[in-house]
């Protein structure tokens, strides 16, 4: 569903598949390696893109 999703995101260039080893979706909500990977990746994206 993830690669789907992220083939079918257009309208950008500025778009990154970004797989955390172990974890599951609902894993990234509560788990705080998952969490933190996640979190530290959004930010990145967002200050280099936004």
């Amino acid at each position: 569903m993830t690669e789907d999703a992220y083939a079918k995101a257009s309208g950008t260039e500025n778009k990154e598949l970004y797989m955390i080893e172990g974890a599951s979706h609902i894993r990234t909500y509560w788990v705080p390696e998952y969490v933190d990977k996640a979190v530290n990746k959004l930010g990145a994206f967002f200050n280099k893109n936004l």
